[in-house]
């Protein structure tokens, strides 16, 4: 559990570096807030996908809040805006064996966000997948080569949606036998994050 919230901050971070220069325009729509405000808990996340035609699933949110939940950041509600969340392969909330994730950094609004090139660092839309992040495996970092996520639906309770892209391995893990990852059929419903401690 400490390797992967390790994994999960320093990756968030370096993103976060990364696109500093580049930031969202203030356009952005107001998230909708039709939907009771509720906490986010362990039985009410989902996504799956197929990762190199395998299928991959994820569920649950777990203690913390930082796996399979949305945050709408900055929390002080200050511009610009993205939402910001990390999907992981784990079984329930507890579970500390997930082996997939994936994180997300796009604009808080309904739509489609395409992500080409992995050299192009846009804050609009950053998307990364990790490979082999339980102990034991050789740890694979693949950014989006070409990539789209659609917001079906966000809320300031929920957010749905799907994605698919190819994935190139990234120079900080050159040891992993796989070059690229292919994503297709990805849908994912999650909640949004109650918690303070945001994963960035």
């Amino acid at each position: 559990m400490q390797y992967r919230m390790m994994l999960a901050i320093v990756s968030l971070s370096l993103s976060a570096m990364a696109c500093s220069g580049k930031r969202e325009s203030s356009s952005n729509p107001p998230i909708s807030s039709t939907d009771a405000s509720a906490p986010a808990s362990a039985s009410n996340a989902h996504w799956s996908a197929m990762i190199d035609g395998m299928p991959v699933t994820g569920n649950g949110v777990d203690e913390m809040q930082q796996q399979n939940a949305a945050y709408n950041l900055p929390l002080d509600g200050s511009r610009p805006r993205h939402l910001t969340f990390y999907l992981f392969s784990t079984k329930n909330g507890a579970d500390q064996s997930a082996n997939y994730s994936m994180r997300y950094w796009l604009p808080p609004a309904p739509g489609s966000h395409a992500k080409h090139g992995s050299t192009d660092h846009s804050c609009d839309s950053a998307i990364r997948v990790n490979v082999n992040i339980a102990p034991g495996g050789v740890l694979g970092i693949y950014d989006a080569d070409t990539a789209t996520v659609t917001i079906a639906s966000v809320t300031v309770t929920r957010v749905s949606g799907t994605f698919s892209g190819t994935f190139a391995l990234g120079a900080d893990t050159p040891r992993a036998p796989e070059k690229r990852v292919t994503i297709t059929n990805g849908t994912f419903d999650i909640p949004m994050s109650t918690s303070k401690m945001t994963p960035e």
